[in-house]
Order: C-alpha cells, then structure tokens, then sequence
C-alpha cells in the first residue's frame, strides 16, 4: 500500500482528504506543521511515496520546507496544495522541487490522477536500489531531471518484453541504459548480447547473427548459430541500428514480427524468444525518407523510444559523473586518494563535452594520472586539459582563474541567498533562536554556527 504524507494546519481539510485517500487504498498519516513534517520524513522517508504539502502554514511555510525535502530526500516527490493557486506561486513551488500545484480543495479525479502520475515517475532509483541494484557501479548517474525520467522510463519498460530504440549523440551512455532494461528485468538471469552493427562486414552479417548451415558457403564445414541463437531468453542489443544494412533490413523485420530465425543456407525456421533493445545516433527519420531505413522496420523498433540528453544539457550530472570516473581511475590504475575542489568541479561543470560521458571519463581518467597533486582545482585540470587537446596547454591554463572564479562567485551568492533567507526567518521570528531553528527544522547550535559564518548579528536594541 502507498504511503502519502499530507502536511495542513486546518484539520478539517486532513481529514477530508484522508477520507479520499483512504478510499482510493493509500496509507496517510497527517503533520499539522512543518517541522512536525520534517520530523516524520526523517524518520520515515524509507517507506513515503509521497508528500502532499500545503503552502500557508503557522510558523514554516510549505514553501520554506520544500526546498529542504527536495534537497534532502529528491526521490520522494512533492505536490503542493493552496487555497490561492496563483502562476507566480506555482512556478515558485515548481523552481523548488515541487512535482506538481493543486488548489484547494483539489477536485478529487484530478487528484488521484496527479497523485497516480506522482508515483509513476517518483524516482526510478529508490524504487531499483531496493531492488538491489547499485546504480553508481553499474556506470547510472542521475542527479538531473533529465536522467531521472531517463531511469522511469527505463523501470516502466524493463517490465514487458515491448521493443526499446535508444536515442541520443555519441558517447552519452545508450549501452549502459540498453543494459540496464536488461539487468532490471525479468531476463536479467539469461544473457545480454551485444551486435556493434557497424563493426560487421555486410557479406558475413547474416552468417554472424543469425548462423549458417553447414554447406551454406564455402568454408562452412558445420553448422553454426548466431549471436541471435545466443540471447535465446535474454535481450540481443543492436548498437547503431541506423547503420544496418539495407538488404538485412527484411531479415530483422520478419524476426520481430515472427521471432522466427533462418540460419543462412537454412530452410527452417526456428523460434527464438529474444528481447531486441537498439539504439541509435542517427535521426532515423532522415534515413527513412533518403530511403537507408525501412519505415516498418523503424516503427516495429521504436516500441519505447528512450532519449538520452547530451551532457552539457544536463550538467547537473557533470560533478557526480566526475566523482564517479575519478573513483574507476583511482582503481584501475593504483592511484593515491584524490578529489576534486569545488573550483575543480566548477571547471568540468562549464566545458561543453561534446563527446559526451564518454569524453568527460577519459578527461577525467588522463587527469587522474598526471595530476601533480592530490587535490585537483581548476588550474590543474585546465592544463590536463591543454595536454589533451593539441598540446595547448596555455590556452587552457588562461582560463583555469575564470573557472576558479566561477566556483568562488558561486560559493558567494549561494551564502549571500542563504544569508538574505536566515535574516528574513529571524526577522519573523524577533530574532529568537529557538523559534527560528525550529522554523528552519535545524538544532539551536546549527543555527548560530551559520549565523557566525554568514556574518549575522542580533541588531541592536
């Protein structure tokens, strides 16, 4: 049964939508304010699908508390409820983390249906990580909104046997995501078999991946199967699917519609049972109409199209992808300890990456044997940088202070937005410390070590 959390001050309205809720076969539990919210999530998080959170309260506001629990817990998603349902309050909510806006009272189709749309797309790592899957070790960095839908739709399909085309530029990570709607389904105990399209001579292809019959061609001195025969049960992953060639193109089609395979030189057919995952960097649209891709072809291919966005539109993902390839170049090369500074971080943030993950792993990999020092800023990375682009190393060390100086400006308007936030609770508070770090959901002593850090005095009387 799902957990909901449903945090309002007005008690009549809680126990109308308890009534609702319970009805629809949801759990709910109740918070009356927000540090009482905060509280629970702390100690419940495990088990919550999702929090249903009011704007106006007494003392914390829904939108002072929203952007802890998206910080804090990013995999439970939120829905915010007000009495007043303006634009600017809903972008607000939305800029925060807030999944979605409803007014009160919410007509109550639309909110079972925005709940249920909640918990579709409620972060696809909580639910595979209690599966039992390390994300991070299978190459899977999610930190952006973009990849997060990535990951659902990756859950959502991993559970049929419906075809998938993966989408996107070169180097941004399509055979992880093909391999990982193998690992999180039902075939995962079977094999995942990998065809490089491009890699295979086109007079030998047929002979490769769906096998020959001895005598089918000289040198055939016995039967054999192919790579199709050897995903029998498991997923077959045809990796740039644009580039097969045309007279194959047939042959793929009546497999997927017949899941029947003919080795070459064969008059039987023989029933296969394999889920057929591709992907592509080509607009396969394009080689449709230039007459290189069948249209019947494509659409058969095309059950579930996942696209994955190129990295420079999803840097959010760039620190922790670094972290994580840091880490894999430490171990594969027996390296000392090393991590980036923010400045470091910053500098990688920034670059376009054009190759993608890829590009950045080998960046990343370079940088991590030639690093002069174990802790690796942007003055350091910008002339790893130069050293792998030409040799042009002074052209990156002259830009390594503005990287330097991103991070630093980055650092300062985050405190100065920190500190115009702490000012304005204390202020509403009459700069009582109890008060304020119970409004914030932090302990007195959290409270006025930031408060000395951030510069801030009780003004005088």
């Amino acid at each position: 049964m799902k957990h909901i959390l449903v945090v309002d001050d007005e008690e009549s309205f809680c126990d109308t939508l308890r009534d609702i809720l319970e009805e629809a076969q949801y759990r709910v539990s109740i918070a009356h304010a927000a540090v009482d919210a905060l509280a629970f999530v702390e100690q419940n998080h495990e088990a919550l699908d999702v929090i249903l959170l009011d704007i106006r309260m007494p003392g914390m506001s829904g939108l002072d508390l929203l952007p802890q629990l998206a910080h804090r817990f990013p995999e439970i998603p939120v829905i915010m409820l007000t009495g007043i349902g303006t634009v600017d309050t809903a972008v607000k909510s939305m800029q925060l983390g807030a999944q979605n806006f409803l007014e009160k009272p919410p007509d109550e189709e639309r909110l079972l249906q925005t709940i249920d749309n909640a918990l579709k797309k409620r972060g696809a790592h909580r639910t595979l990580t209690r599966a039992g899957f390390n994300l991070e070790q299978m190459g899977i960095i999610a930190e952006s909104a973009a990849m997060k839908e990535v990951l659902a739709n990756v859950e959502t399909c991993a559970a049929s046997d419906i075809p998938v085309l993966i989408t996107g530029e070169t180097g941004v990570g399509k055979e992880i995501i093909a391999h990982s709607v193998h690992q999180f389904s039902k075939r995962a105990l079977k094999k995942f078999i990998a065809i490089d399209v491009p890699n295979i001579p086109a007079t030998m292809f047929e002979s490769e991946v769906f096998g020959h019959a001895k005598g089918a061609f000289t040198g055939a001195t016995e039967e054999k199967n192919g790579l199709y025969h050897e995903a029998h049960g498991g997923t077959i992953f045809l990796d740039e699917i644009g580039e097969l060639p045309l007279e194959m193109q047939p042959k793929f089609l009546r497999v997927l519609q017949t899941k029947e395979v003919k080795k070459l030189g064969s008059v039987h057919f023989e029933q296969i049972d394999a889920r057929v995952v591709s992907a592509t960097n080509r607009d396969l649209l394009t080689a449709i109409r230039e007459h290189k891709m069948r249209e019947d072809l494509y659409y058969r291919l095309r059950g579930v199209e996942i696209y994955i966005p190129p990295l420079r539109d999803r840097r959010e993902d760039i620190p922790a992808l670094a972290k994580h390839f840091l880490k894999k170049a430490i171990i594969r090369h027996g390296l000392p300890e090393r991590i980036f500074t923010d400045s470091g971080l910053a500098y990688l943030t920034e670059l376009s990456w054009h190759g993608n993950a890829r590009e950045l792993e080998l960046f990343v990999d370079r940088a991590a044997v030639f690093a002069t020092d174990d802790m690796m800023d942007a003055t350091m990375l910008a002339v790893q940088g130069g050293a792998g682009h030409g040799g042009n190393a002074s052209a990156f060390t002259r830009h390594a202070e503005t990287y330097t100086d991103i991070a630093k400006r980055t650092r300062i308007a985050s405190d100065q937005v920190k500190r115009e936030e702490l000012v304005a609770i204390l202020q509403k508070c009459h700069w009582n410390i109890t008060l304020a770090s119970a409004e914030l959901g932090i302990d007195r002593t959290t409270l006025s070590k930031q408060m000395r850090r951030l510069n801030i005095a009780k003004p005088s009387l």
